[in-house]
């Protein structure tokens, strides 16, 4: 259910000729455009649907959207046991995959558990923390979410996940080292180029993704407030959450913060080639793709240590790494690239040298490649974290 990266994933494994059958809530006519075989495609979009309709018409929380969420990926995780046919491994998103993975062990054959985020457990600790610091009501905890996950890290011959962050928490968690493998995502460089440069008369910050308290965006807007430079501007891209509404709104009496809401994807590449720095200060965040695709259209990026940021770029050359829930660090980051356009450039020809570099989704799907035929093979010779 959802996109996240597994069409991403889907692409790389038929480019090798590993993929059987991609197994999606999206409706058929939404996937034309996926470079995807349609006869590798199993739909099953329902019950998503019934969903997606509910937040077109405002129902973005409480118990009617838990429980279709809940439902949706239900329907998904038991469509896919019903069609599953003989196959080596069954990659399943995390929540969505127990009863398909169960259904391809019985017949011999290996379940991987991919996750894009931390471990649940600390997650949750970590969101629940924040809302608690914000005087915001955290939002209810659906266990019957939490305690299927947790089966599925446990059943799971596998558990896959894009950032050293991330890995670390299943580690601290009780789960074994070697069942938990990193593999950062890629970038499309087809579509993330620079495509021109920001205006020099101005400093403009760019940050893309939900307006929540799960991405920090209150010590985004502290620290862009307390910079000194002129003719600064804070746009941020995405759906604004409500639990940030009166915060944001407030901040937008200064006239430098624009909300857009939801941007097309094709409008992203030159929404960040005009800014000079992308910002991602998340409190819980797996692997940012943004961040990578920011870096391909030449824009340097502040990442925090829980975005994936270190997996990605090294502090100080292609961006800044800070530490989540860190105002300060991140204001003095972004201070000290206004005040530098010799810095900024460093920075900027440095990310798309670093985004060159990674190869596109390749690399990524290289490394799939590995780990799925090590795991296939019954070897552990792709090592912890590898």
């Amino acid at each position: 259910m959802g996109r996240f990266n597994q069409f991403d994933l889907a692409r790389q494994m038929h480019r090798h000729g590993m993929l059987e059958t991609l197994i999606t809530s999206y409706p058929r006519w939404k996937l034309r455009d996926e470079g995807i075989p349609e006869d590798r495609i199993a739909s099953f979009p329902w019950v998503t649907l019934l969903r997606s309709a509910a937040t077109r018409v405002g129902i973005t929380e409480g118990r009617v959207k838990r429980e279709l969420t809940w439902w949706a990926q239900q329907a998904i995780d038991w469509y896919a046991s019903r069609i599953v046919g003989d196959c080596d491994i069954l990659i399943g998103q995390s929540g969505q995959g127990l009863r398909a993975g169960k259904t391809v062990q019985a017949r011999g054959g290996k379940y991987v558990c991919h996750r894009g985020s931390c471990h649940i457990r600390t997650q949750r600790t970590l969101l629940r923390t924040e809302y608690e610091k914000w005087g915001v009501p955290v939002p209810k905890t659906d266990t019957r979410v939490l305690d299927k996950e947790e089966q599925e890290y446990a059943q799971a011959d596998l558990i896959t996940v894009p950032s050293e962050f991330a890995r670390q928490t299943y580690i601290d968690q009780g789960i074994a080292a070697e069942k938990v493998k990193k593999i950062p995502y890629g970038v499309d460089l087809t579509r993330f180029r620079k495509t021109g440069d920001p205006d020099p008369q101005q400093f403009n910050v760019l940050y893309v993704g939900q307006i929540c308290l799960r991405k920090g965006i209150p010590y985004l807007l502290d620290a862009f407030q307390r910079i000194q430079v002129a003719n600064k501007h804070l746009t941020l891209v995405g759906r604004l959450a409500p639990e940030l509404r009166d915060m944001v709104h407030a901040a937008q009496a200064s006239g430098q913060i624009t909300v857009t809401g939801h941007v097309q994807l094709r409008d992203i590449p030159r929404l960040m080639s005009q800014s000079h720095v992308l910002v991602l200060p998340s409190i819980e965040d797996g692997f940012a793709k943004v961040q990578s695709e920011a870096l391909a259209c030449g824009t340097p990026v502040i990442g925090s240590t829980h975005s994936g940021a270190s997996d990605l770029f090294t502090d100080g050359c292609e961006g800044f790494v800070v530490r989540p829930g860190d105002s300060d660090v991140l204001a003095e980051r972004l201070q000290r690239l206004a005040d530098s356009p010799d810095l900024r450039q460093r920075m900027s020809q440095a990310a798309q040298a670093r985004v060159a570099s990674i190869g596109g989704w390749n690399d990524y799907g290289d490394q799939a490649r590995q780990v799925f035929e090590e795991l296939r093979h019954g070897s552990d010779a792709s090592r912890p974290g590898s």
